[in-house]
């Protein structure tokens, strides 16, 4: 058993006349009058390898071994998580990496995920894949495909029962599969299979119960579809982490001028090959949005409501902490859709490290203490420590994974063949074809200029007329998407994907992704 490592990393004040009083002691960290025994260190200043030092550099090694490591980075809006897990705004370009020094080849600016990326990229025996999603509003994007929408699954299907004779119930829902001859029931059936699937699900529910600590439990939560990009060069590093920099959504108030109004979850997929064998571990980064009071960041409209959603989200991520240090029975990771994706590092699946940021300002010393007692929660979740080691030979998982996706795209064709990949109705004009195109396209090209003026501007956020281009091109890159929304909705012009269809899609990128992460 090991408890969530939390160390503390304090950002300068802006004014030293106005700083809140600290010391740090062998035994313990004093703030502000308070005295807190659980940091394992306390970091101060803007050094980001003494920060990558003390936080990140077991990474690689535990990974070596074949635990997956998450680290997290929790505290309140402008305290400098995203300073320390990525960077400074602009730092993250190839001008940057020429003017590294040789004796470290890694720009001094670079926080902690690139860092580490740095590190892994070194040995020529591991393959690196990695994929990068924010929770907006408790919904995944993808922030490696212009923020498209992800959707949740889970291990655990008792909610969905597939059977091979419907009644006339599902029959009128309209739940009838063609290809498969199988029907989805509703979660409301009480037929007699699935009356038997609730009860054997109520029954492993008894059999989990006090292996929360553990890792055993079953029920596995991830978001399917994302894409997956791979690293080979520090070029790659560096426009990996530019763009999820550029991507996240992000917003300027009072306490930040570019306070990220999303979590954001990177995942790096190690893959060691060694003896024929391939060797797997991950490497999660989690930037988690601030925690914010709304009359001080001076929040309205919008902003104001994705604030309450951050403090919401942040409020159930607490929870599941506190029931997780208590040792309770019921784990409500259900709740959320950022404790649900973090639940395997929360449970012994990862080794986990949490940083907690504060700001060196007195004015905000009230925010900083209640993320000092977070951090105590945080370090009260004690954990079995589970390592994954993939024994399969390179070459059965090869052959395996290519025969799966031959079957799938099989698949896909059969249900484009039975219409069930949508697209154009039948009955669309011919002309009205053309013009959703041309917007389609149009859009595409405006995505492409939107992310290249990101990039500019933030790299120098003075000049002035990249910031009217970039404003006027995101008006027109959210007036053509609100375009292509509406001609999609027209009736008997374009019909929407099915359910199962997307479901094979989003099955056959994750297969590719995993072949593409063998060595």
């Amino acid at each position: 058993m090991s408890n969530i490592s939390v160390s503390i990393k304090i950002k300068p004040p802006n004014d030293t006349n106005m700083a809140v009083e600290y010391s740090i002691e062998p035994e313990h960290f004093k703030f502000n009058g308070n005295v807190f025994e659980y940091p394992r260190s306390v970091l101060t200043g803007n050094d980001q390898q003494a920060v990558y030092d003390d936080l990140a550099y077991d990474f690689i090694k535990k990974s070596e071994q074949g635990y997956s490591c998450t680290i997290i980075a929790y505290g309140q809006t402008g305290s400098g998580k995203t300073h320390t897990m990525l960077g400074p705004p602009g730092c993250l370009t190839e001008n940057e990496l020429s003017q590294a020094t040789i004796s470290t080849a890694i720009p001094e600016k670079w926080g902690i995920l690139p860092r580490t990326l740095m590190m892994c990229i070194k040995d020529p025996t591991i393959t690196i894949v990695v994929s990068a999603i924010e929770i907006y509003e408790n919904c995944p994007f993808d922030l490696l495909e212009n923020r498209k929408p992800l959707t949740m699954s889970t291990s655990d299907r008792s909610n969905i029962v597939v059977s091979s004779k419907p009644s006339a119930a599902h029959l009128w829902r309209g739940d009838h599969d063609p290809l498969k001859e199988t029907f989805i029931h509703p979660s409301s059936c009480y037929c007699r299979q699935c009356y038997t699937s609730k009860h054997t699900r109520k029954v492993e529910k008894q059999k989990e119960k006090g292996q929360a600590q553990s890792g055993i439990t079953k029920s596995k939560f991830s978001t399917v579809g994302e894409h997956l990009r791979k690293l080979e060069t520090p070029v790659d590093i560096a426009h990996l982490v530019r763009t999820v920099e550029t991507t996240r959504t992000a917003q300027s108030h009072l306490l930040n001028d570019r306070s990220s109004r999303s979590h954001c979850l990177v995942r790096a997929e190690l893959t060691r090959k060694s003896n024929g064998k391939a060797l797997t571990s991950q490497l999660l980064f989690v930037d988690l949005a601030g925690s914010e009071r709304i009359l001080k960041s001076g929040a309205t409209g919008k902003l104001k409501d994705e604030a309450v959603d951050i403090n919401q989200s942040l409020s159930v991520l607490g929870r599941v902490i506190t029931q997780l240090g208590q040792g309770s029975t019921h784990v409500s990771y259900r709740d959320s859709t950022l404790t649900m994706l973090l639940r395997s590092s929360l449970i012994g699946e990862s080794i986990t490290s949490v940083v907690v940021c504060l700001s060196g300002d007195m004015g905000n010393a009230d925010e900083s203490l209640s993320s000092l007692r977070y951090g105590k929660s945080m370090n009260a979740v004690r954990s079995h420590i589970v390592k994954h080691v993939e024994g399969k030979s390179i070459v059965i998982q090869v052959t395996e994974l290519q025969s799966q996706i031959s079957a799938l795209k099989v698949k896909l064709q059969d249900m484009e063949n039975n219409g069930q990949s949508g697209g154009f109705d039948s009955n669309a004009n011919i002309t009205d074809r053309r013009i959703f195109q041309d917007n389609v396209e149009k859009l595409e090209r405006l995505k492409i200029e939107l992310q290249r003026l990101r990039e500019a501007y933030l790299e120098n956020k003075s000049d002035s007329i990249c910031k009217k281009k970039l404003a006027l091109c995101q008006a027109e890159v959210d007036n053509y998407r609100d375009i292509v929304t509406r001609q999609k909705s027209i009736k008997g012009f374009w019909n929407t994907p099915s359910i199962c269809y997307t479901q094979a899609q989003n099955e056959l990128s994750a297969l590719e992704g995993k072949l593409k992460s063998l060595p």
